[in-house]
């Protein structure tokens, strides 16, 4: 339990520095390295917003607005299933990314990237547009997570230029936005199947 605790208060410091662009330079100028494990259990956590933001919508919110002008439901176990499918789908993301960025890293960067530092690199780009899932939740307030999850790709970009320089981050960019891309697909139709046979 403290380990969440301190988990939790390190995710909101985090936050607190990746929102503003110029302190997200110095940020990962000094990025903290922890380990794998820690990284993997600081993006499942920062996605649990995104998983009540979407269940909300479902539930609730502006699709179930949406869905009745359409003539169907979300049923309340259907809800669940779409704010899991998508939050499985968010948290795989950059694990996949930083697991890509670990194994080509040599190629793209012309240097070894450690599995700690990958992930961290990916897990501390994306954890705003995980936790501003929790703005799905209203219609006034969803444009919020699409701008954040926009704002995502401008701190991996700095990431990787700050930490591999400016002549390697465009190509090394592009990687992983592909990667991510690719995982999206998959992971969502494996994810909505499996979810599809265990929710009926």
């Amino acid at each position: 339990m403290g380990n969440i605790k301190e988990l939790i208060k390190g995710l909101i410091s985090d936050i607190r520095l990746l929102i503003y662009p110029g302190k997200a330079e110095e940020f990962f100028k000094k990025l903290k390295i922890h380990s794998p494990r820690y990284m993997i259990k600081y993006i499942l956590v920062s996605g649990i917003f995104l998983f009540l933001g979407y269940f909300l919508d479902y539930a609730f919110g502006m699709s179930v607005f949406f869905g009745y002008l359409a003539g169907f439901t979300h049923p309340f176990y259907t809800s669940i299933r779409k704010a899991l499918t998508w939050y499985l789908v968010a948290v795989s993301i950059p694990i996949v990314m930083g697991l890509s960025l670990n194994l080509f890293g040599e190629k793209l960067v012309k240097r070894k990237v450690g599995l700690d530092e990958s992930i961290a690199i990916v897990a501390y780009s994306t954890v705003l547009g995980l936790v501003s899932g929790i703005f799905k939740s209203l219609l006034e307030t969803w444009i919020i997570h699409i701008l954040l999850i926009a704002y995502c790709l401008y701190l991996l970009y700095t990431a990787i230029r700050i930490r591999f320089g400016f002549e390697k981050a465009v190509s090394c960019f592009i990687f992983l936005v592909v990667v991510a891309c690719i995982a999206v697909m998959i992971v969502f139709k494996f994810v909505a199947f499996i979810l599809g046979l265990l929710i009926l």
